[in-house]
């Protein structure tokens, strides 16, 4: 009984994929029929594995045929259950890596039947809860993560996963996914997007001592700072004005709390790592201006600016009673430009929603040949 069971069930699917629209949707309520009977009354026979598969291809289709956006839903959510179900039967199953991947594919039908939940206001920092559909797509991401850790969609899919939990602000748990996919792939695009999207994680936090270990950090995985990015721009150019001006924008906030002699140290320390930041004049400057706040000059001294062709050298005079002005020709407006790239380039960001999609995409789904 097992064995004729088994085999109409395969018939009838087969037979239901050569028929026209309206009758393979009859048909393959017929074929979806017989394989939820066969895996009720056999879940343990040896041909209940390609059984299953078949019913989560059945399921599938009949998503893709049905017009109406319920059943569709339905349809798509009884695959990925199953899919799954599939993927979970046997680790090293003949479709255990084409399973994990329609899973993913189903769970992207059901948010386009759905729509895309609304997200966050860029603003908005509070973490929030995320919704069902988007959480099903976690879900088939970290099964196929987990069972198909060296697939081609790996890596796509962590940071798939990942992206959905920094989109609803659950900023933690998307810190420790982003690394992941920057431990496991570094050299990957995603790895590189992922890095910024941990650097924007920090901003807000308003530490950028945080931000600057982060960016040191980065500067250290060759394979991540040898990427370019879409504009042709070395991705260590990018870390290196991120470390930059963190550095600086730590020195200035010792300004503002009016601790002087440690922001003189700081500015001293930023000039002697980095000599050649576009920041460095300023650096200079206001060096001076936090020595002479923290009453440090018991005579004259004179500070060394670089001109902007980096050989002309001037010599500003500061005097220790404060009398004498500065020269303000020499204020360059260091504040903007150190805030400029505190948190993650804009520039980058519009790029960001299309690496998600070179994850998995509905487009390069495979099928499977039941016949044999």
């Amino acid at each position: 009984l097992e064995g004729a069971v088994s085999k109409y069930a395969r018939e009838v699917y087969e037979e239901a994929k050569k028929l026209s629209a309206d009758q393979k949707l009859r048909g393959l309520g017929q074929a979806e029929q017989f394989c939820n009977y066969y895996l009720l009354t056999f879940p343990t026979a040896k041909n209940a594995y390609p059984i299953r598969m078949m019913l989560g291809e059945t399921q599938y289709m009949l998503g893709q045929l049905s017009k109406d956006p319920n059943v569709r839903q339905q349809k798509y959510a009884a695959a990925l259950d199953t899919y799954v179900k599939e993927v979970e039967a046997d680790p090293k199953g003949e479709f255990l890596a084409l399973a994990a991947e329609n899973a993913i594919f189903a769970t992207e039908e059901i948010v386009k039947i759905k729509k895309p939940s609304p997200r966050p206001d860029a603003k908005d920092k509070t973490p929030r809860d995320i919704p069902g559909a988007e959480a099903n797509i976690i879900r088939a991401c970290d099964v196929y993560v987990k069972n198909v850790p060296k697939g081609p969609k790996a890596i796509p899919s962590r940071y798939k996963a990942a992206y959905l939990f920094y989109e609803f602000n659950q900023t933690e748990e998307a810190y420790k996914r982003f690394a992941d996919v920057i431990a496991v792939a570094p050299g990957s695009p995603q790895a590189r997007f992922a890095f910024d999207l941990t650097l924007d994680i920090l901003n807000p936090k308003n530490d950028p001592a945080a931000v600057n270990a982060k960016a040191k950090e980065g500067l250290k995985i060759a394979a991540l700072i040898n990427q370019k990015d879409d504009d042709g721009k070395s991705y260590r150019e990018t870390l290196q004005d991120v470390a930059e001006r963190s550095s600086y924008k730590v020195c200035e906030m010792a300004v503002e709390k009016k601790a002087h002699a440690d922001a003189a140290s700081c500015f001293a320390g930023f000039v002697k790592e980095y000599p050649t930041s576009d920041l460095a004049d300023e650096a200079y400057y206001s060096m001076s201006v936090a020595h002479f706040e923290a009453g440090r000059f018991a005579r004259p001294f004179l500070v060394l600016r670089c001109g902007a062709d980096r050989r002309k050298l001037e010599k500003l005079v500061v005097c220790a009673d404060g009398r004498v002005a500065f020269d303000d020709h020499v204020r360059t407006h260091g504040r903007a430009r150190a805030d400029a790239h505190v948190r993650a380039d804009d520039r980058i960001r519009a790029h960001f929603h299309r690496a998600v999609e070179l994850g998995p995409g509905i487009d390069d789904r495979r099928g499977v040949d039941f016949a044999h």
